[in-house]
């Protein structure tokens, strides 16, 4: 029985390996691909506005 598990387990994992390496194309995008520009898109969130706003004095936290 757990020969037979063993085979089907070691068989699954072959097909699984034979499947990926056939892919044609890549499942991993660079960060720097035109849809996310991680390195040369400029930063616009809601961290750097509120930065920009304690900077200029408009905000003060209170701790």
């Amino acid at each position: 029985m757990r020969e037979s598990v063993a085979v089907i387990v070691g068989g699954l994992a072959a097909a699984l390996g034979i499947a990926l390496s056939a892919q044609s194309t890549s499942i991993w995008v660079s960060r720097d691909h035109p849809a996310i520009q991680y390195s040369t898109r400029p930063v616009r969130d809601e961290v750097v506005t509120l930065n920009e706003r304690i900077e200029k004095g408009e905000v003060q936290l209170d701790f």
